[in-house]
């Protein structure tokens, strides 16, 4: 059983509404094009399970004792794509997933706790030394049960980083219910966020309100 004491069943979402719910060029504004091979069904939460907060930091690992039902990481329905912004803008990634509002918060819960008391980790990457780093961001202004926006940094710090940058890439989401939306971007990931989630609550009919899941 989820920890969440919300609902623990399936919001009646069908595949062609979720599609009918996933923003379009028009939706984002004036100079934004889909590319088009990138449409998919991503999902967050197994976005998620395969960086190094997961298997590195005992806060974040899907699989700890208290969080049971965590450890398969793919939502029974997704979609997902990638947006590229007009000159001056920051490219886009959406995904859209349905699941238990139970699950769904309790997997909020799990990332939220893991991106506040993870901080920094330094692991091997294919046999390189290799850095993460999380930082959390000011919750997205969106009408939702709740939000969550994190930056994190990625770098090798041995020989095969040398000469290379950082990698920069920050997450925003929402939930609704069941209905989590992840926008993905290098930065100013949350502007983006307001209008996705306004399309997923008027084409789905997900109105937030529902009560928090219960910290662990």
């Amino acid at each position: 059983m989820p920890v969440s004491t919300l609902p623990d069943v399936l919001p009646t979402i069908s595949a062609t509404e979720l599609i009918k719910a996933f923003p379009s060029p028009h939706d984002l504004g004036p100079g934004w094009t889909f590319n088009t091979d990138s449409l998919g069904s991503d999902d967050y939460f197994a976005d998620y399970s395969q960086i190094g907060i997961a298997h590195h930091c005992a806060a974040g690992n899907p699989d700890i004792p208290h969080v049971p039902g965590l450890s398969s990481p793919k939502s029974p329905l997704s979609i997902s794509g990638a947006f590229t912004a007009p000159p001056g803008g920051q490219d886009i990634t959406v995904e859209i997933t349905v699941d238990t509002p139970a699950r769904s918060a309790d997997r909020m819960a799990l990332m939220r706790r893991a991106y506040a008391t993870c901080g920094t980790l330094s692991f091997e990457k294919g046999g390189d030394p290799y850095t993460e780093t999380y930082k959390l961001l000011p919750a997205p202004a969106v009408r939702a049960d709740e939000t969550l926006a994190v930056r994190w940094t990625a770098r090798f710090t041995g020989a095969a980083g040398a000469g290379l940058g950082p990698a920069v890439d920050e997450a925003a989401y929402a939930r609704a219910g069941g209905v989590v939306v992840t926008i993905y971007s290098p930065q100013d990931v949350t502007r983006m966020l307001p209008v996705v989630v306004a399309k997923v609550r008027r084409v789905l009919h997900v109105l937030p309100g529902t009560p928090r899941a219960e910290e662990p």
